[in-house]
């Protein structure tokens, strides 16, 4: 699905999303968009490609990565289908006062591009398969 809000100049912009990919627009706005294809984090000013193995084999280091990040809110996209990961690996980010929303990987590409167009400090946390 492509995505028409434009975030600021100088941020990650998330431009589309499909099954196994996500394609971003670099914040210099050079071309050609980068399509990504691993498990990976997206913040208006960085991009952690290879972030994780997949669901199932999350642990508290791929959350402890994301703390470190210091977003205010993370959108952890889980995939096709919206599953929570397991509480305790959510510490990091409680510890440190971070908001976590969980959701399909599509919704946390479009909520994303909502919260960087309004300069907030928002990570995208996205499994793509």
């Amino acid at each position: 699905m492509k995505l028409s809000l434009e975030a600021p100049q100088g941020s990650y912009s998330i431009r589309a999303y499909g099954a196994g990919t996500v394609t971003l627009r670099p914040p210099d706005g050079s071309q050609p968009l980068l399509v990504v294809e691993h498990h990976c984090i997206v913040t208006p000013q960085r991009l952690v490609t290879e972030w994780a193995v997949g669901f199932e084999a999350l642990s508290e280091r791929e959350f402890t990565l994301l703390a470190e990040l210091a977003p205010e809110l993370v959108l952890f996209g889980s995939g096709e289908q919206m599953r929570f990961p397991p509480p305790r690996l959510l510490q990091p980010l409680a510890a440190r006062g971070i908001g976590v929303e969980v959701m399909a990987t599509g919704a946390a590409c479009r909520t994303y591009e909502v919260l960087a167009a309004e300069g907030r400090a928002v990570a995208a946390a996205l499994l793509l398969k």
